[in-house]
């Protein structure tokens, strides 16, 4: 009969306080707090700690905390200016005085064609699937049987190098040569 005991580890353990009130972990002084309204960003570990044991003493002010931020939303500016500033370039190289390009009446044709396009490629992916696993599911049964399974590896084996040899000949990348028995 074995005996189960269970120790508990001291480092492991949390205790609760007295009268099974729990406390709050505080991570942030109450002036590093943001607003509810001011967009959160997350804070590593490496940063705040070196953030604390440098001068503990020194309070943060808002204006230093929202420096990174402030960064960020510059950045975005000048990328979201800069995509605006190519758009307004590529409009103006249009010439306004041509007339609107109506669809005509190739448009339904190029819709019907992209259409049918779509339908018969879902068509070849179900029916091709659809054969793969009615091809391998008997190929998988035969490979749990050790000797049929050696018969089947011999079997692909021999496809594949009657394959290999086929299109070698096919390409000419062979050697071989005829010699005419004149």
């Amino acid at each position: 009969m074995k005996v189960c005991s269970f120790q508990l580890r001291p480092h492991l353990h949390i205790s609760s306080l007295h009268g099974g009130q729990f406390q709050t972990l505080k991570l942030l002084p109450p002036y590093l707090k943001l607003k509810p309204s001011v967009r959160t960003t997350t804070i590593n570990l490496h940063s705040l700690k070196k953030l604390f044991s440098s001068n503990p003493e020194k309070k943060i002010t808002k204006m230093e905390f929202l420096q990174k931020d402030s960064s960020i939303e510059l950045r975005r500016l000048l990328l979201f200016g800069g995509f605006s500033f190519a758009f307004a370039l590529l409009l103006l190289g249009f010439d306004g005085q041509q007339d609107a390009m109506a669809l005509g009446p190739e448009g339904p044709l190029v819709e019907e064609f992209w259409d049918n396009v779509r339908r018969y490629g879902l068509y070849f992916i179900t029916v091709s699937t659809g054969a793969l696993y009615t091809i391998l599911q008997p190929i998988f049964e035969l490979l749990k049987n050790p000797i049929t399974a050696i018969l089947i590896i011999i079997v692909v084996v021999g496809s594949f190098y009657l394959l290999t040899q086929v299109l070698s000949a096919m390409v000419g990348v062979s050697e071989f040569s005829y010699q005419y028995g004149y």
